[in-house]
């Protein structure tokens, strides 16, 4: 058994290896970034949109208790201003929300007169300080 050791010349340079790090400093810098975006997006928007889905949860829960034929609830109406209790609503009661609802009877068992279904539609705004 033979052991044959050579002395090797390869390797990496100065230059490659300063090459590398600026290249995984810019990876790990974007990536960093995008963590605080993400971070920022989920303390400040996403609770807004969560409460903002709350208020719409509201009217549709009512409407949901409303079934019954004929009742005025589920009249068409065109889009509704719908007001928002007062109460503890810490992030977006500060901003001037509204909320409205719109009513469309529909027909779902294809018999060509509307009524045997209907759609109800909640919007909230507000306007968010920038």
């Amino acid at each position: 058994m033979w052991l044959m050791v050579t002395k090797s010349c390869e390797g990496l340079t100065l230059i490659e290896i300063i090459v590398a790090t600026v290249i995984g400093a810019l990876v790990a810098g974007g990536t960093l970034m995008a963590f605080a975006t993400s971070a920022k997006f989920a303390t400040q928007v996403a609770p807004n949109r969560a409460e903002a889905a709350a208020l719409a949860q509201q009217t549709l829960d009512r409407f949901r208790n409303f079934v019954a034929e004929g009742d005025p609830w589920l009249a068409p109406t065109p889009w509704t201003d719908d007001a928002i209790p007062t109460g503890p609503l810490p992030s977006i009661a500060n901003f001037g929300p509204s909320r409205q609802y719109k009513v469309d009877p529909l027909d779902c068992d294809g018999d060509g007169t509307p009524g045997d279904c209907y759609q109800v539609q909640v919007k909230v705004q507000w306007t968010p300080p920038e």
